[in-house]
């Protein structure tokens, strides 16, 4: 059993017969033709929480596969051309990704016909380092970010192969020294005396990371 981003179980044996049933007329080829980045894809939440849209699409033998990190369960995809994909959700219908490459600062990313369940790539084992500057330090650390006057959640600035990452989420370009744009294109700001993420404001509370 493999649980679907709404929380209902479904059996992946009857998604992947179903996918077979819904795409009998096309030719399905094999996921060594296709041209989507493998490694980890962020997903924008709607309001404030964790980030439990991450996944990663990975092939095992004779299949590619979305793998959710947040579940730890995964989710058999077909393709249908070297860039466009399709998975079967709990109901049995047709969930369609087209994979776009990187274009200068914008990360790759997988447009699905959902619009809320498009993907921005987030990073990858055989991702080029990054920049690796040391001023970046002093932002290191966890911050608290308030609603209604009250913490809400804590997030964490650390950095990995050259890169910052807020709560696992990469910082993919610096635009101007102190304002960054993560992977799935939210702004994150360190120009103020207070740092901004989403417009929210974040309090630091510890330093380091």
């Amino acid at each position: 059993m493999v649980l679907n981003p709404t929380g209902i179980h479904f059996d992946s044996r009857r998604a992947e017969r179903h996918m077979r049933e819904r795409f009998r007329s096309a030719t399905i080829i094999p996921p060594t033709q296709s041209r989507c980045a493998h490694g980890s894809y962020a997903q924008s939440p709607l309001l404030p929480g964790p980030h439990s849209g991450h996944r990663g699409s990975r092939s095992r033998p004779g299949q590619l596969r979305l793998h959710r990190k947040d579940t730890g369960t995964d989710v058999p995809l077909e393709l249908v051309d070297t860039d466009v994909m399709f998975t079967v959700d709990a109901e049995g219908e047709v969930v369609t990704y087209r994979y776009h490459a990187p274009v200068a600062d914008l990360p790759a990313h997988l447009e699905c016909a959902s619009g809320e369940e498009s993907l921005d790539h987030n990073d990858s084992p055989t991702m080029p380092a990054g920049p690796e500057k040391p001023q970046w330090d002093r932002w290191l650390g966890r911050y608290r970010i308030d609603q209604w006057g009250k913490p809400a959640m804590v997030v964490e600035i650390k950095r990995r192969a050259g890169w910052l990452y807020l709560d696992g989420t990469r910082l993919v370009v610096e635009t101007e020294p102190g304002l960054f744009f993560t992977s799935d294109g939210e702004a994150v700001d360190f120009r103020g005396s207070t740092p901004t993420w989403r417009n929210l404001l974040l309090h630091r509370i510890q330093s380091g990371g």
